[in-house]
């Protein structure tokens, strides 16, 4: 889990006028949570929970937002003076995060390969409009998505959260606050009960998410505004704080037992998830919060509050914006252990971001002239977010398409020197494979190619939609018909389904629509399956096996029983090294060589258990193309004759499936299939 947070000071204590006088003490608690943070991101083991750092900045910002807004309401005009507000927040976020974006887009671009650049550019959109968070619930369910933990701008999915909060709370907290004054002198109790009604209802809402949609969970907003209410609860109750002062011993006791709670969380616990954890530490939050205003004379509280410490928290949010895209160039580049990678990453991140909040956030901050226009600063503000977003990010983001220069292996070299990133780019672009959508149109719609031989339908996930080039040129070279049942996700066995709740729901959707209508209505003469390879060991998890077994033995079992001719296409040779891409390692190198790699051993358990149905059935048949892919298996080569293999790790390059018609053609034709 990956984690971060809007580290900004919330009260503005720099500014003009400010609302609430700063306090060096909640400054210091800003520096122990992003170093938290960082250790985290660094891989540290011990600290394998420091993503609660997090949870700590959501309820201070709470805390501390909900302090100036009040100010607001109890003062002489009784309202909240929104276009400040909304300003001040404009000055504090946008400048370091404009900056931090497009310094990370430039970098990324030079340094990445097609396929991340390609997944990044979203995700860049998504930050500069700060609704990072809902872009990455998407693509955690987004089956085409890549590794969403390896974006550089994930760090940046809470202060999507804060803004989105920020947005919101002033025009709620004022509309609260007018109706609990009809209850009078009940009116702040009424307030209370209402704000923490809403807390209670968002850390209900994550629990209930939290088993079966945990990215959901963990970046909704909604599932969120626990922490910043828990704040904001404690903000409403200014009588806390007084009665903990008011005990000697109460401070003494909690701060450190506070503090002592923060660091017992961001450890490696077992038994906790984010969310359960995420409950806990607001808890504590709050308590060592109130402890803290109350104790400001105590040892802790002096600690936190001294000139470095504070200093460390005040440049925060410039630390967090640049530490997680420095520590992926960094492990990139070099093989670093956690420790000594975080403190690199530590110390470069905050001398970047003490440069930013000298030369940039400070005098922003402080200008007197921009403090008198407010109206202007929220209207350039958001304009820059949005042509960032619509013009910028994707122009910075587009790869030249001239050609890339390689230089020429010499005859002593003995390697074969990588194709051009043009040409990479263009097999990247070409994917593998487009498939259609018929799932409530006419059943005629499901076919791509219309001939007078034999009528072939394709079924299964995205390891079928990579046959589709192939069996394309197929179909029309033979005078066959081609149709399609392909959608991404979902494996070909009726009743299989291996993915999240969402996708799940997809492929029920469109499963279905196959199996009691297109199926029945096309009557095709071959029915061609093809799915992901099974990467787990059928004793691993014996629950999923055997659902699997089973779903896999009906179906061709009923396919059998109907006389349906089947074939099925054993998957394509996967390295053995989870997460290698040859088309991302090609990017990348000098020579083709480089980029072998191992396979994994082949058949695995579930295309051992097609070819036993194949063996028991008449009309099941199987087609193992292992050898035409990876000539050398094990080891495969990422590219062949010239022609790029590999679109991924797990898929076939468009044009190399296609250059395999003539064989696939061939071996359907010598089990008598396309008579």
């Amino acid at each position: 889990m990956t984690a971060t947070v809007d580290l900004a000071p919330a009260d503005d204590a720099a500014d003009p006028d400010p609302p609430v006088a700063r306090r060096d003490h909640l400054d210091g608690l800003r520096a122990v949570a992003v170093y938290l943070v960082v250790l985290f991101h660094a891989g540290s083991l011990r600290f394998g929970g420091g993503f609660i750092g997090v949870d700590v900045f959501f309820v201070l910002s709470g805390y501390l937002v909900t302090q100036v807004l009040l100010r607001d309401l109890d003062g002489p005009g009784g309202r909240v003076r929104l276009g400040r507000f909304y300003a001040r927040r404009v000055r504090r976020l946008l400048p370091a995060s404009l900056v931090a974006l497009l310094v990370t887009a430039s970098v990324y671009v030079a340094v990445a390969t097609p396929s991340q650049i390609a997944d990044a550019a979203d995700s860049f959109r998504a930050a500069f409009l700060y609704v990072a968070n809902w872009h990455f619930i998407r693509e955690s369910t987004d089956y085409f998505a890549s590794d969403v933990g390896r974006s550089p701008v994930l760090h940046v999915w809470s202060l999507a959260v804060e803004e989105q909060f920020y947005v919101l709370w002033p025009l709620l907290l004022t509309g609260l606050v007018w109706a609990a004054g009809r209850f009078g002198e009940r009116r702040r109790l009424v307030l209370r009960v209402a704000v923490a009604a809403g807390a209670l209802a968002s850390a209900g809402w994550a629990l209930a998410l939290r088993t079966d949609r945990p990215e959901r969970a963990y970046f909704g907003t909604d599932t969120r505004a626990y922490q910043l209410l828990a704040g904001a609860l404690l903000a409403l109750s200014p009588s806390v704080v007084a009665r903990i002062g008011r005990r000697r011993w109460a401070p003494a006791t909690l701060v450190p037992a506070g503090l002592l709670g923060v660091l017992a969380l961001s450890v490696a616990l077992d038994g906790l998830d984010p969310i359960e954890r995420g409950i806990a530490v607001t808890l504590v939050a709050v308590v060592l919060i109130a402890a803290l205003d109350a104790d400001a004379a105590g040892l802790a509280t002096r600690l936190l509050a001294w000139e470095p410490v504070a200093y460390l928290g005040r440049i925060s949010y410039g630390t967090y914006l640049w530490h997680w895209p420095i520590t992926l160039v960094i492990v990139e580049l070099v093989e670093v252990d956690p420790k000594p990678l975080a403190a690199l990453v530590a110390l470069i991140a905050t001398g970047i971001a003490s440069l930013s909040y000298q030369l940039l956030e400070r005098p922003i901050r402080r200008s007197t002239a921009l403090d008198r226009r407010p109206g202007p600063v929220v209207a350039v503000g958001l304009a820059l977010s949005v042509v960032a977003a619509v013009v910028v990010a994707p122009r910075v983001l587009d790869r030249p398409t001239g050609e890339v220069p390689v230089a020429a292996a010499s005859p002593a070299d003995g390697f074969t020197p990588v194709p051009s990133r043009a040409e990479l780019d263009a097999v990247f672009e070409a994917r593998f494979g487009t498939t259609v959508d018929c799932v409530d149109r006419a059943p005629s719609a499901c076919t791509v190619v219309q001939g007078s031989g034999t009528h072939l339908l394709l079924m299964g996930d995205s390891n079928a939609q990579m046959w589709i080039p192939a069996l394309t040129e197929v179909a029309r070279t033979r005078n066959l018909t081609l149709s399609l049942a392909v959608a991404p996700g979902c494996p070909w066995p009726r009743d299989l389904y291996v993915l999240d709740p969402a996708t799940r729901d997809r492929c029920r959707r469109t499963k279905e629509d196959a199996y009691t209508r297109v199926l029945p209505a096309l009557r095709p003469d071959l029915v061609v399956l093809a799915g992901a390879p099974e990467q787990q060991p059928e004793d691993e998890d014996p629950a999923r096996s055997a659902r699997i077994r089973r779903a896999t033995v009906d179906t061709l079992r009923a396919f059998d029983a109907a006389g349906t001719d089947v074939v099925v296409l054993e998957s394509a040779p996967t390295p053995s090294v989870d997460g290698f891409n040859p088309l991302d390692c090609l990017a990348r190198s000098r020579w083709v060589e480089a980029c072998r790699f191992v396979a994994r051993p082949s058949p695995d358990w579930v295309e051992g258990l097609t070819r036993d149905q194949a063996d028991a059935l008449d009309h099941v048949d199987t087609i193992d193309l292992d050898r035409l892919i990876c000539p050398f298996l094990p080891i495969c080569d990422p590219i062949l004759g010239g022609t790029v293999v590999f679109y991924n790790g797990e898929h076939l390059a468009e044009g190399f499936t296609r250059s395999l018609a003539p064989q696939l053609a061939q071996a359907f034709a010598d089990r008598d299939l396309l008579d």
